[in-house]
């Protein structure tokens, strides 16, 4: 009887030691590992590094916008001053196409509107441009469409 107890208290006194020391080690290295001040330079300075690198591969050196400022600026209404700060903030070169307002599809979409009311025209949008950069180079490609290297600038 008293060697069968004493066995049970041996077993209870190792199993209770090894798991104090588990959580002593692992609170320890933990708490090292984020309060050294070289280990969380290090991983700081890693996740910072990554972040920049990808935000410089993520920007790009051109945009085009080919055919979709009539469609923003007519069926989704976006204002023609918000369609310039966008083309401006998308990259430090835009090659836009311009349709205009004598194209067929751009008079069916402009039908709804009356004529002081139109939300799209040349008037309006290339001041608006004009105001973050410079269009490079105007190309005639059709008859109701253009096509502009803008710069930012």
């Amino acid at each position: 009887y008293c060697s069968t107890r004493h066995s049970i208290l041996i077993f209870l006194s190792f199993f209770f030691l090894s798991f104090f020391f588990l959580l002593f080690f692992l609170f320890f290295s933990v708490f090292f590992f984020f309060n050294d001040t070289a280990t969380t330079e290090i991983y700081t300075l890693s996740l910072h590094d990554a972040f920049r690198s990808f935000s410089e591969r993520a920007a790009p050196d051109m945009a085009a916008w080919l055919a979709v400022i009539h469609h923003l600026a007519i069926s989704a209404k976006v204002p023609l001053d918000w369609i310039a700060k966008t083309i401006a903030d998308s990259a430090p070169q835009s090659i836009i196409e311009w349709i205009h307002e004598e194209d067929p599809q751009v008079e069916l979409l402009l039908a709804g509107y009356e004529q002081g009311e139109r939300p799209y025209s040349m008037e309006l949008f290339r001041p608006a441009l004009e105001k973050y950069g410079s269009i490079v180079e105007e190309t005639a490609i059709s008859g109701t469409r253009s096509m502009w290297h803008f710069r930012r600038g």
